[in-house]
């Protein structure tokens, strides 16, 4: 997995709050 692409998933995670 690329730093982009964990970037893009912590993006998603923080937009939908279900941290």
């Amino acid at each position: 997995m690329d730093r982009f692409d964990a970037m893009q998933a912590f993006a998603r995670v923080v937009e939908t709050g279900d941290l």
